[in-house]
């Protein structure tokens, strides 16, 4: 009876330890999610909009999106920009632990990383310091 307790107990002590290492080590961006049962890989593959975009804190939306704005990530490695009547082509994947996205354009050799702030399956936050040292913020929404 005594043995039964203490693996019982035991038990529960493991059960409780990995569920909350499992819980500390979920959430990986500075906005969310906390958890996911979607993949990374799932959760950036779907048809983003623009839906905000900053510039040391300037709005700067009106500049970026212009007329009809559509990107496309697939879980391939391979996207689509569609910026009015620009399309722009090229491959992506996770770098730095999975932390930050980097763009490969198909059209120019050199490629842009951006820090990942939140990837959710409906939102998603990119930030980036650019040249010049000003910080730009893209707020994204699945395309509805």
């Amino acid at each position: 009876m005594k043995k039964q307790k203490f693996t019982r107990t035991l038990l529960y002590f493991l059960m409780a330890t990995f569920m909350l290492s499992g819980f500390y080590g979920c959430k990986k961006y500075e906005e969310g999610p906390f958890i996911s049962l979607l993949t990374k890989k799932a959760r950036i593959d779907n048809t983003w909009d623009l839906i905000q975009a900053y510039n040391d804190d300037v709005d700067i939306l009106d500049q970026v999106k212009i007329g009809e704005y559509e990107w496309r990530i697939d879980k391939n490695g391979s996207f689509v920009l569609i910026n009015n009547s620009n399309t722009i082509t090229g491959s992506w994947e996770f770098v730095s632990d999975k932390e930050e996205l980097k763009l490969m354009y198909d059209l120019s050799p050199t490629p842009s990383i951006w820090t990942i702030v939140q990837l959710k399956n409906n939102k998603m936050t990119l930030s980036r310091i650019k040249q010049d040292n000003t910080q730009e913020i893209y707020y994204y929404e699945t395309k509805k």
